[in-house]
């Protein structure tokens, strides 16, 4: 699986690609890619949170043996 980072890279290198276009329907393709990329890294970053944040304890089970 790309990392968070590569994802960032993908979607720096459309808006780049998209910057240097000519034709309009190629800036809007690009930057729509761009917004892709960047929403998977979003993605991939929440799922790495949820897996490294400890799991709570509901107060009800506190102390119990």
């Amino acid at each position: 699986m790309l990392k968070i980072d590569d994802y960032r890279q993908h979607a720096a290198e459309c808006r780049r690609l998209a910057a240097s276009a000519a034709l309009p329907h190629l800036r809007e393709e690009l930057t729509k890619m761009a917004e892709a990329w960047e929403a998977l890294a979003e993605q991939r970053e929440t799922i790495l949170e949820h897996k490294l944040r400890p799991a709570r304890v509901p107060a009800s089970a506190k102390g119990k043996p």
